[in-house]
């Protein structure tokens, strides 16, 4: 009796741990991938591993970081066309 209750206890301690650990390593790759698009970097992609809240996450990180970088590219052209606008519109026309 005493070797089982060891033996059960024992696996309940080995999933806990394993379980946390698995859960730490996701929640770091996440976190990670945030702060690098805080500071600007999208090219960032996380690798989504279950379909379950974790990987849920982690594709809409995914999406959040696509949808930011079309919108700075089309900043990014319209930016341009209304600086080269601007320039037409102030060189005079000969």
């Amino acid at each position: 009796l005493i070797i089982a209750v060891i033996t059960i206890e024992g696996t309940g301690l080995f999933l806990t741990i394993s379980f946390s650990n698995h859960l730490t390593k996701v929640l770091n790759e996440l976190n990670k991938a945030a702060n690098q698009v805080k500071n600007g970097n999208f090219n960032q992609e996380v690798s989504v591993r279950s379909e379950d809240e974790l990987g849920q996450l982690a594709l809409s990180l995914n999406a959040m970081i696509a949808s930011l970088r079309q919108q700075i590219s089309a900043v990014n052209i319209r930016d341009e066309f209304l600086s080269v606008a601007s320039h037409e519109l102030k060189t005079p026309l000969t």
